[in-house]
């Protein structure tokens, strides 16, 4: 029996290690083909068997960066403002709000709530054409801050940061203010330290939203230095220019690096994070 026992759970170690490795294998090749295919031609990138390229010659990524079909470092440098910029604001604004709806009352606290929440539920194609209005009167348009501004408060990051701010101990803000504590000392100094954790996550997640946004900047920006790389990269596809597709893909891949590294060094408290705002 007990070898049985001992057999069984070999057996469903090993299961359970070749299921996760098969996984992690699924999630990993959409990354791995994106970093082969930035040293593909156009006829092995085509070629759908073909996961391994024939040579690792940088020689894509060097016409990437001597700006041969974009001006891909000016670009990258406006993706990194831009997404910085957005995330840190964000995260200021998300995260007071769920701070006032989480631990004070007052009169209109349910309806600015659902007003906050109902953002989420309105599609950003609908509201284009007012926002551009508004950009054009106050001179924002080709700007960053064009782009910046209007991604800057989060529907979804004021759900978050309620529920995540409703699981703080109130005892600590009560000796907080027993101690002589302004309301904005409680929240800077008290709340947002107990919050790092959730900061990281909703900001890694935010970033990547807001690196993938392309409506806007396609509407408010004109000058193409100051695209973001997904609109910049973009418009290489079917370009007249017959770019090579392998140009593109290290162009992507090069945006991709950072969040992975960023995944990567962070996940445990991503987990932590989700699993207590989904307790």
């Amino acid at each position: 029996m007990p070898v049985l026992t001992r057999t069984w759970r070999w057996l469903r170690r090993a299961l359970f290690v070749s299921l996760l490795l098969g996984a992690t294998g699924l999630l990993a090749f959409p990354f791995l083909w994106l970093l082969f295919s930035s040293f593909k031609t156009n006829a092995e990138l085509f070629t759908p068997l073909q996961l391994l390229p024939s040579s690792l010659s940088p020689r894509y990524f060097r016409e990437l960066f001597l700006g041969e079909w974009l001006p891909y470092g000016r670009q990258y440098l406006s993706t990194v403002l831009i997404v910085s910029v957005q995330t840190a604001l964000v995260l200021l604004s998300s995260s007071a709000a769920g701070f006032v709806f989480a631990h004070y009352r007052f009169p209109g606290r349910r309806a600015l709530y659902l007003g906050a929440l109902s953002v989420i539920f309105i599609p950003k194609q609908t509201l284009v054409v007012p926002l551009l209005e508004w950009l054009i009167r106050l001179g924002l348009t080709d700007t960053l801050w064009g782009v910046i501004l209007p991604g800057s408060v989060s529907g979804l990051g004021v759900l978050f940061f309620t529920e995540m701010n409703r699981r703080l101990p109130p005892e600590l803000f009560d000796a907080a203010r027993l101690e002589g504590a302004s309301e904005t000392g409680v929240y800077a100094r008290i709340a947002l330290p107990l919050l790092r954790p959730a900061l990281l996550t909703f900001g890694f997640i935010h970033a990547l939203l807001a690196t993938h946004e392309t409506l806007l900047p396609l509407v408010v920006l004109s000058t193409p230095e100051n695209f973001p790389l997904t609109v910049g990269l973009g418009s290489l596809f079917g370009s007249y220019l017959r770019v090579p597709y392998a140009v593109i893909m290290a162009g992507f891949a090069l945006l991709a690096l950072p969040f992975l590294g960023a995944y990567i060094t962070l996940a445990g408290q991503f987990r932590s994070t989700l699993r207590e705002f989904l307790d």
